[in-house]
């Protein structure tokens, strides 16, 4: 185990290293991420009820920022605020790192397997680009990471799951897409414990994942006067964005003007912009709609599954003003990657070979299904979401590898030809994916 912590802390170091030299950081806070640092600024220096606190994004992760401007500048080290964010972030990647190494390892009893999940999300490329941006991302997943093992493997005793809760609780405040996450956590947690104590951890988990969202939304609630209702103030606009097909809703009226971009659609040259004098708080306006939008033109509710190659081969953003070294050459790689990666678990879960599947793994199935089913249902796939449920993907490759060595020991040549007939498949379904899409438009 110190060898892993050794290897996690080097890696730490690395991705400082690299990102101080080879990434402009600080641009971060002056374009995609502008709302976050200057929501945090007016609440900083005392102007708690602007605009930029609760009209443009999630306000939690804003709350967080303002904090931590506040105690740079009483130790005079304001102007350390980024950096300091930055390495925040690669610790906490670097601590999500090992909990990676733990399942695996707990659930192959293989050190090589585990060292490989633990090197593949250490080096994650998508990891190391968005942990230079000051990001609520690189909080939650981080987090959703730890909660996972802890649902999974941890120790349940009420302070533990309490705890456990309060983990999720400030992931879903960070990130409200993680929100439908929840009910998994809490009945594998009823199914995992003991008849005795099922009912009560389960409750004690519910209270403690609720606790921060709900003064989350209590706050918002008062900075807004009344306006945000919600852990955010666009889940409504995103919704449009999916189903309406639109590629940028531009809003003007007292608030000045705002708009709001779909990375997913930025390749799509076919959607249309949309303005309009509505905020993004006024939700019902916009989840109206997408609904209109769904009746007018069902065919987007089978669109919306090609759609999801975006999350693969979409356009990563937020962007950096100046890309890293070696952008465009590394993420063809990364992307073919993690597409790899992600069929090995589908294919024994779907196959013959589903007899290996545990409890366990249908769990971290059922997490990452869900998650794809609240992308379906309330985004636009891109490339960005992805990286939230990277951990997993790796996870359960390493996991498929484990269950198709033990079963190639036991069947060899027929267990070998069925993996490569399937994965030969599945390797057509991107070039498949662009006819489709043609065809459709």
């Amino acid at each position: 185990m110190r060898a892993v912590l050794l290897v996690i802390a080097a890696v730490v170091l690395f991705k400082i290293f690299y990102i101080f030299h080879c990434v402009a950081y600080l641009s971060s806070v002056q374009n995609d991420m502008a709302s976050y640092w200057h929501g945090a600024f007016d609440r900083a220096w005392g102007n708690k009820f602007s605009f930029t606190q609760y009209g443009v994004c999630p306000p939690f992760f804003i709350y967080l920022c303002a904090y931590l401007l506040h105690l740079m500048n009483s130790f005079s080290l304001l102007s350390c605020s980024i950096p300091v964010v930055v390495v925040l972030n690669v610790l906490l990647h670097g601590l999500s790192s090992y909990f990676v190494y733990v399942i695996v390892h707990r659930m192959t009893e293989r050190k090589i397997l585990a060292w490989g999940a633990l090197l593949f999300y250490c080096f994650s490329y998508t990891q190391l680009y968005l942990n230079a941006l000051v990001l609520p991302d690189n909080l939650a997943t981080p987090l959703l990471v730890i909660v996972v093992w802890f649902i999974a493997f941890g120790e349940l005793k009420l302070w533990a799951v309490l705890g456990a809760g309060l983990l999720l609780g400030i992931a879903i405040a960070s990130k409200p897409i993680f929100v439908i996450l929840s009910p998994v956590f809490v009945v594998y947690l009823f199914l995992r414990s003991t008849k005795k104590d099922s009912l009560l951890l389960a409750c004690v988990l519910s209270i403690g994942l609720i606790l921060i969202p709900l003064v989350t939304v209590i706050e918002n609630y008062h900075i807004s006067s009344g306006r945000v209702l919600s852990l955010g103030p666009s889940g409504g606009a995103n919704f449009y964005q999916g189903w309406g097909q639109v590629g940028k809703v531009t809003t003007y009226g007292q608030f000045g003007t705002w708009w709001l971009y779909s990375p997913g659609a930025l390749d799509e040259t076919n959607w249309k912009p949309v303005d309009t004098s509505d905020p993004w708080f006024h939700q019902g306006y916009y989840y109206q709609r997408g609904m209109q939008a769904i009746i007018k033109d069902p065919s987007v509710l089978f669109k919306k599954i090609i759609w999801f190659k975006k999350l693969f081969w979409g356009i990563l953003a937020p962007s950096l003003s100046k890309q890293p070294p070696n952008f465009y050459r590394i993420m063809p790689i990364v992307q073919w990657g993690l597409y790899i990666m992600f069929l090995c678990p589908w294919v024994l879960c779907f196959s013959a070979l589903r007899k290996c599947c545990d409890r366990t793994i249908f769990f971290f199935f059922t997490v990452l299904s869900v998650f794809f089913l609240s992308i379906y249902l309330y985004g636009m796939p891109e490339r960005r979401y992805l990286s939230y449920i990277e951990f997993l993907i790796i996870i359960l490759f390493f996991i498929a590898i484990d269950k198709v060595i033990s079963l190639y020991k036991a069947y060899k040549s027929e267990v070998l030809i069925y993996i490569i007939c399937v994965f030969s498949f599945f390797i057509c379904v991107p070039l498949t994916w662009e006819h489709l899409t043609r065809l459709l438009n």
